[in-house]
């Protein structure tokens, strides 16, 4: 076992983690844990930050074994990897709700429109492909399913 390696299992057995858990924190798989445990892998540098943040270490002191005056490490310091899971998963919600919201008033605005249209022309289209090519529904359109995806991208 290498020194980097030795002092991950030190800090992850510090922080009473299974490789398991340490794995689904940083969203990598157990063997990649005991990879880097085993000094057969080096973390990159993401998942390096990551493991400093959540051990509560400088990137010095994981990488190098630099000591300098930490504080012991508190048994729940995954904070800042369950932080971004909440933003993550607000910004997903907030996305699936604007998507929702600018389909809903793309269909909304259709018989708008046709009534707009009757009472300037004197005509009902009743046929709906008739308007959706019109600005504020293919933009609405557009910005809905721009949000939808956006909240299917932010569920990872």
């Amino acid at each position: 076992m290498n020194e980097l390696g030795a002092r991950l299992q030190a800090l992850r057995r510090q922080a009473n983690l299974s490789q398991q858990e340490l794995a689904e924190r940083l969203h990598v798989s157990r063997q990649s844990i005991s990879k880097w445990e085993l000094g057969t892998a080096k973390p990159d540098l993401d998942n390096m930050i990551r493991l400093s943040e959540l051990f509560g270490v400088s990137l010095d002191e994981l990488v190098l074994g630099k000591t300098q005056n930490r504080q012991e490490i508190p048994q729940h310091s995954a904070q800042p990897v369950e932080n971004a899971k909440a933003k993550r998963r607000k910004r997903m919600h907030l996305c699936l709700l604007a998507g929702v919201l600018c389909l809903v008033l793309a269909v909304a605005l259709l018989p708008l429109h046709q009534m707009f249209d009757q009472h300037l022309w004197g005509n009902w289209y009743t046929s709906v492909w008739r308007y959706l090519p019109t600005v504020p529904h293919n933009v609405l359109l557009l910005a809905g399913a721009g949000f939808l995806a956006a909240a299917y991208w932010n569920k990872y």
